[in-house]
């Protein structure tokens, strides 16, 4: 199946597009999941395919059988692949940063949406985008432009102000011990990803048969169950502490509400820079899901 793909991106197919026609099929990655650029990017830079197996950065000849059409074609695509990262790699970060980058997500994916500035503002606005769409993870498009989604957030603030009605979670501060445990179980579970894809790579190299790559898969999701059940108690415990009473409730609400005064005064003054609005804003709201076939903004308050 792969060999038709490598040729596609050889005859003109990016590789995004390469992602949405596998979801579009039905297929799924080893691991369960949608395709997306990356795993695209790594089945086309795979060495397996001109005969070389990589293991624990060890390289050695491989026995399996090659295709003579790949073998013609996997050069080319390395060199195509070359010029286009260095393009990618020649924007600025800067360029992409935006007072509400990484607050906003996507209604289909959960993914945050990504600034996108216009090269020509009198044909096309900034936007935002979802960017596991632009990697090819799901068909529909999630975008939309910077001043709508500004809008947007100012107007729920002076919603809130006006009315005084508002749902938001309170998130109190976890003691030194409890967060100290919880890094640890972090860092476990950072170590367990990593081990996943090792297995996932001795399989797909042809270092372990569907057998050992099942038996080992098994054993580490029952350890990843293990720490995220550990690591959910924890933050159970360091929750418990919340507030529970009326006047608690109220007198938390009312420290909410004039956060909101002053940061709602903050992101409409047009002289303050990103930094300092990007910082205010995520002192009251933990992400805004955007639903563009409903063309609808949902607001997650918080209060720590």
């Amino acid at each position: 199946m792969w060999g038709h793909f490598i040729l596609s991106y050889h005859n003109g197919q990016d590789m995004t597009g390469i992602a949405r026609e596998l979801n579009r099929l039905g297929y799924l990655t080893q691991r369960g999941k949608a395709f997306e650029r990356r795993t695209i990017f790594r089945i086309l830079t795979n060495q397996f395919y001109v005969g070389t197996v990589m293991w624990n950065n060890i390289r050695f000849k491989g026995a399996h059988p090659l295709s003579p059409a790949i073998l013609e074609v996997f050069d080319d695509n390395q060199e195509r692949i070359k010029k286009e990262y260095q393009v990618r790699s020649r924007r600025e970060a800067s360029a992409c940063k935006h007072w509400l980058s990484g607050i906003l997500r996507c209604s289909a994916c959960n993914a945050t949406l990504s600034y996108s500035r216009s090269n020509n503002p009198k044909k096309r606005s900034d936007i935002f985008q979802c960017w596991k769409y632009l990697k090819g993870a799901h068909p529909g498009s999630n975008s939309i432009s910077v001043k709508k989604a500004e809008q947007a957030v100012l107007q729920s603030l002076k919603a809130v102000l006006a009315t005084g009605e508002i749902d938001y979670e309170y998130i109190p501060e976890p003691g030194e011990e409890i967060v100290s445990q919880e890094a640890l179980l972090k860092e476990a579970l950072e170590r367990v990803a990593v081990k996943e894809r090792r297995i996932r790579d001795a399989y797909e190299n042809g270092i372990d048969t569907i057998e050992e790559y099942r038996e080992n898969k098994k054993r580490l999701l029952k350890e990843r169950s293990q720490l995220t059940e550990e690591l959910e108690h924890l933050q159970h415990l360091s929750g418990q502490d919340g507030q529970n009473s009326q006047d608690g409730q109220d007198a938390g609400k009312a420290r909410l509400l004039e956060r909101i005064q002053t940061i709602y005064e903050t992101l409409s003054d047009p002289d303050i820079d990103f930094e300092t609005k990007g910082a205010a804003i995520r002192r009251v709201i933990k992400y805004i899901v955007y639903d563009r076939s409903e063309k609808t903004f949902r607001f997650y308050y918080y209060l720590s």
